[in-house]
C-alpha cells in the first residue's frame, strides 16, 4: 500500500509540474513613435517611425479638429498657434498613442494689393490711391500692356490683413475710380482700374 501511496504522490507531483506552463508574455504595444516636419506656410508632415504593421490602424489628430488615417500624412493649419498632434495606433486588441506639440508660426497674417491703370484715357499727372480712406501712394506709370506685380515701382502697393477694402483713386486731371478689392493672406491681389 505504501508503494501505491508513493506512486500516487509522485504521479500527482509530475502531473502538477508538467501541466504548469510558462505564461506567455503580454504582446508588445504597437509602435506609435513619429517624426514631425515643418514644411512652411502652416504645413506639417507626420510620419510613423520604424516598422509599420498593415494590420494596425494609424489615426492622427492635429489639434484643430482635423483627423486622418495613414502612416505618412501632410496637414495644413489655417492659423498660427501651438497644436497637439496625436498618433493613435490600434489593432489586434492592442493600442498605443504618442503626442507632440507643434508650434505653427509661419502663416502669413497679411497680404498685398497693387492698384494700376488698366486702360489709359487721357489721364494726366499722378493718380492718388486711398484704401479705406487712407492714402497709399500714387500711380505714376501708365502702361496698359502689362500687369504689374506687388512692389513694382510706379504703382500703389499696400499691405493689409485678409479682407475686402474700398479703393478710390483720383487723377490730377480729374478722373476718379471707386472699387473694392479682396486681400488674401500671403498673396498679391491686383486691381486694374479702367
Amino acid at each position: 500500500m505504501r508503494t501505491y501511496t508513493y506512486l500516487f504522490v509522485f504521479l500527482s507531483l509530475f502531473l502538477l509540474v508538467s501541466s504548469c506552463k510558462e505564461s506567455e508574455p503580454a504582446p508588445e504595444p504597437p509602435n506609435s513613435k513619429f517624426t514631425l516636419e515643418y514644411l512652411g506656410s502652416g504645413k506639417v508632415r507626420t510620419r510613423v517611425e520604424g516598422i509599420i504593421n498593415s494590420a494596425f490602424t494609424y489615426t492622427w489628430t492635429f489639434g484643430d479638429g482635423s483627423s486622418y488615417n495613414g502612416t505618412d500624412v501632410t496637414h495644413t493649419y489655417k492659423q498660427n498657434g501651438t497644436y497637439n498632434i496625436t498618433l493613435v495606433v490600434s489593432g489586434a486588441d492592442r493600442q498605443s498613442s504618442t503626442a507632440k506639440a507643434a508650434l505653427v508660426d509661419n502663416i502669413a497674417t497679411t497680404g498685398q494689393g497693387i492698384v494700376y491703370l488698366y486702360r489709359i484715357n487721357n489721364v494726366k499727372g499722378n493718380v492718388a490711391v486711398t484704401v479705406n480712406g487712407t492714402s497709399e501712394g500714387s500711380i505714376t506709370i501708365y502702361d496698359g500692356t502689362r500687369i504689374p506685380n506687388c512692389g513694382d515701382a510706379g504703382y500703389a502697393t499696400f499691405t493689409r490683413p485678409a479682407g475686402t477694402y474700398n479703393i478710390s483713386a483720383k487723377a490730377q486731371s480729374g478722373e476718379s475710380w471707386v472699387a473694392t478689392m479682396t486681400i488674401m493672406n500671403g498673396q498679391c491681389s491686383k486691381l486694374g482700374l479702367q
